[in-house]
């Protein structure tokens, strides 16, 4: 019998599972890898639980989750008298020189895909590309080397440097 096998075997029964613990079925698991990775036998022991990317938040944790609805913070760009002059609805073919011969990449509406959705569209219909990213980032020196995870929504319809 492999290990992990005995182990939920004499401390979960079986399909046992809690919930709250991902990625491990079990509490007990998510237990015992939280103290193999603070008293360093992850490591040594060559498990794949060595760094601190790997570690879970308790289920007793609590999290601030700021949400904001999708669809009002697309109409919130669209309706921005600051960004009207700047969306662009339609395709765009830009060259590098007057005999057209390069055509230059550089924004979405610029691109084939544009032109090829654009085509699949109903007439009076317009592009409108959602972009949604996310990236780790450092809170205050006072917040205790707190990070919060901000997720960025904008259109395609924007350009890139504004």
């Amino acid at each position: 019998m492999m290990l992990h096998e005995r182990w939920r075997t004499t401390f979960g029964g079986e399909g046992a599972s809690d919930l709250g613990f991902t990625p491990f079925n079990l509490e007990v698991d998510w237990r015992f890898v939280e103290w193999a990775i603070k008293s360093g036998l992850a490591e040594k022991a060559g498990l794949p639980y060595t760094n601190s990317r790997a570690t879970w938040d308790s289920p007793e944790d609590k999290h601030m989750v700021h949400y904001r609805d999708p669809l009002e913070a697309i109409k919130a760009l669209l309706r921005d008298p600051a960004l009207a002059k700047h969306i662009v609805y339609k395709l765009k073919h830009i060259f590098t020189d007057a005999t057209k011969e390069k055509r230059v990449y550089n924004e979405m509406w610029t691109s084939s895909w544009w032109e090829e959705t654009q085509a699949k569209l109903p007439e009076g219909s317009c592009v409108a590309p959602v972009i949604i990213a996310t990236d780790k980032t450092q809170l205050t020196q006072f917040s205790g080397g707190q990070q919060a995870y901000p997720v960025y929504l904008t259109l395609g319809n924007i350009p890139h440097a504004i």
